[in-house]
């Protein structure tokens, strides 16, 4: 026999089809399991009490693993764009709108199995709360070595600025890949740092960061731009 198994992306959604031929001379029983699963950070949230309402729950940010999450649990986790997903008369959803805000961090349990296989870092749907953060210094969002991120700056006017601080001393770039991009990196002070490679105001900054020490990124120069800190 043979087994043909072929995913394909429609208008409505995602499909996957399962073809079984058989090339023997007489009947073939058979029966197929599949269990699909999406490599993506979301979470599909059914509120108490409602049956025609769904939330999908999405971000850009990296968790890690459940043994080292990347972002502490019970801090703030941003962007985390909520879509609401609602039932017409026939049975079909369809999303109506989408906004932006944060959740606090956490290990979230399967629906389907809860915590019997394993509980992965990921967000607390119900902390989310609609917000645009970055907009000032007092509300910057948190940021961490080796992140990768997309500051959407049509939200805002001109930059966003995010938080960065390091355990111990890094020598730290923060680079996009956009030519257009203006990253500027200031001290808990709001003074530009010395770069030891790259230029303030261009689309890389190398700096050595000190432990323990809050710095500001600024970000800007286009209506999204995906950056990402690294050790350099």
């Amino acid at each position: 026999f043979r087994l043909r198994i072929r995913h394909s992306l429609t208008e409505k959604g995602f499909v996957t089809a399962y073809e079984v031929y058989n090339s023997g001379d007489g009947d073939m029983y058979y029966c197929v399991g599949g269990h699909t699963a999406f490599n993506c950070p979301h979470i599909i949230y059914f509120p108490d009490g409602v049956s025609d309402t769904y939330y999908l729950f999405t971000t850009s940010v990296d968790f890690g693993s459940q043994n080292s999450p990347n972002v502490p649990i019970g801090d703030k986790v941003y962007p985390v764009y909520r879509t609401m997903l609602k039932q017409d008369e026939k049975g079909e959803w369809a999303a109506t709108e989408t906004k932006t805000g944060y959740a606090l961090s956490a290990y979230y349990d399967n629906r389907i199995t809860g915590s019997f296989l394993v509980k992965y870092p990921s967000i607390d749907p119900d902390s989310w709360t609609e917000y645009v953060l970055g907009k000032t210094t007092t509300d910057a969002i948190p940021t961490f070595l080796g992140q990768t991120t997309t500051a959407y700056i049509i939200h805002n006017e001109g930059s966003l600025y995010y938080d960065y601080t390091v355990s111990s001393a890094t020598k730290t770039i923060v680079s996009s890949t956009l030519d257009k991009a203006i990253i500027r990196v200031y001290d808990a002070s709001m003074n530009l740092v010395s770069t030891v490679g790259g230029a303030q105001g261009s689309k890389s900054v190398t700096f050595n960061a000190q432990a323990r020490t809050q710095y500001y990124i600024q970000v800007g120069g286009a209506e999204s731009v995906t950056f990402t800190v690294s050790r350099a």
